[in-house]
């Protein structure tokens, strides 16, 4: 009897580093001018 194929194993999911909250306006790079909740 011939061997059972074995499945691919599944990419491990890739983690997201958490986006800055506050960072320059990218119209006039004034600081801390664009804050997210």
């Amino acid at each position: 009897m011939g061997k059972m194929k074995s499945r691919a194993k599944r990419a491990p999911k890739k983690r997201m580093d958490k986006l800055d909250t506050v960072f320059s306006c990218p119209f006039c790079n004034h600081g801390t001018g664009v804050e997210c909740r």
